[in-house]
């Protein structure tokens, strides 16, 4: 892994569908990163080593982006 995404360097390019557009209440975008703590580097979501719970609502159609 380089030292750029060892010290935060990416990030995710989401592409849409001409007219559509990002909604951050639906679209959900997952971002894992790292590879595993035997290497040195933990595995990541979104940043995070312990990333926050995602709060859902029954009925409601999300987009879960994973990156």
């Amino acid at each position: 892994m380089s030292d750029q995404l060892a010290q935060g360097m990416w990030g995710a390019f989401l592409v849409l569908e001409p007219g559509q557009e990002f909604d951050p209440g639906l679209d959900r975008l997952f971002l894992i990163g790292g590879t595993s703590d035997s290497e040195g580097y933990p595995v990541t979501i979104n940043g995070e080593v312990s990333p926050p719970p995602q709060t859902f609502q029954a009925g409601v159609e999300y987009n879960l982006r994973p990156s």
